[in-house]
This record gives C-alpha cells, structure tokens and sequence, in this order.
C-alpha cells in the first residue's frame, strides 16, 4: 500500500497523477482536421465531391445504414432530439469526476470537444459530398429552361390523373385506408 503512495507522489510530487488528453481525442481532432481539408477541397472542386459522393461516402452510408438498421427510429434525429440532455448529463458527469482541478477540467472539455468533431467528421465524410456535388440536370445532362406557370399547371394535372388512373392498381387493407405492399 505505501509502496503505491510513493509511486504515485513520483509521478507529479504532488500525490496524484497528471491527467493527460487520451489518445482516442487526439486521433479524433486528427480525423477532424482531415474533414475540413475535405469539405474545403468539395467546395473548389465539383468534380471531386461527385467521385467522393458515389464511391466513398456511399461506403460510410451504407456502414451506418447497416450498423443502426435494427433501430425502427431514426437514431441521428434521436440524437439532436437527445443533445440537450446529453450536454447537461456531460456537464454533471464532468463536474462530479473531474472538478480536481482546472487542468483536469480543461482535459475533460477538450476531450468532449473531441467526441463533437468526431461526429461532424462522420457528417463530412459520409454526407457534406452531396451538397456540394454538381446538380441534377448536369448530372442527367439536361437542359434546364425556365417553366411557365402555366406550364407547372398543367404537368400537375396531368400527373394528377395519371395516379389516380394508378390508384385501382394498388391493394388496399380492408381494415383501414392504408395501401399494402404485395410483396414481402
């Protein structure tokens, strides 16, 4: 037991150990700082941002796709629904364990800044390329001309009764009005 007092006091001479930012936080602002080297580069180069969109961050979506798929809710809108508890829960936690002193403090805040750019470098890697990619009628090579009111008029009617020329297509449940699929 005394042997362990003195090894400790080694440490620092003051009796307790130096707190240090952990090594997951550092490899964190890393990854953030490469994101905003690409989020700078989607934003000069269209070209760039389309190759990211379809061949890398179609990877990182369907990752996350598969590893929340089990959840029947949204799990990223849960978690902006949550942040505010989750920011006041951090904020009890922190002071509770890690009001030592204002180094120890300081730590702790960088670290959660950390776990923040974490999740704004899963943001950018895996959806920020769409924003910034070129837009639809380059991508279909379409020619974009402007459009009349009345023009927009008569597309709606037409598709109007093009659906509901579809509606006696679709199988409907006897209990309610609500279509069902006819394949599992």
């Amino acid at each position: 037991m005394n042997d362990h007092i003195t090894e400790t006091r080694m440490i620092d001479g003051e009796g307790s150990r130096k707190r240090k930012l952990p090594l997951f936080a550092i490899i964190f602002f890393i990854l953030g700082g490469v994101s905003a080297l690409l989020y700078l580069s989607f934003i000069i180069f269209e070209g760039f941002s389309d190759f990211f969109n379809r061949y890398i961050s179609s990877a990182v979506r369907a990752a996350l796709a598969y590893a929340s798929g089990w959840i029947p809710f949204s799990f990223g809108e849960f978690l902006i629904i949550l942040s505010p508890l989750l920011i006041i829960g951090a904020a009890i936690y922190g002071s509770r364990k890690y009001a030592d002193s204002w180094r120890d403090v300081i730590i702790y805040c960088v670290t959660l800044l950390s776990v923040i750019a974490l999740i704004l470098s899963v943001f950018v890697i895996g959806f920020a390329p769409a924003y910034r990619g070129a837009t639809l009628d380059k991508k279909l090579e379409l020619d974009r001309q402007k459009v009349s009111a009345e023009e927009l008029y008569k597309t709606a009617l037409i598709l109007a009764r093009r659906v509901n020329e579809e509606r006696q297509n679709v199988i409907y449940s006897p209990y309610d009005d609500f279509s069902v699929m006819p394949y599992g």
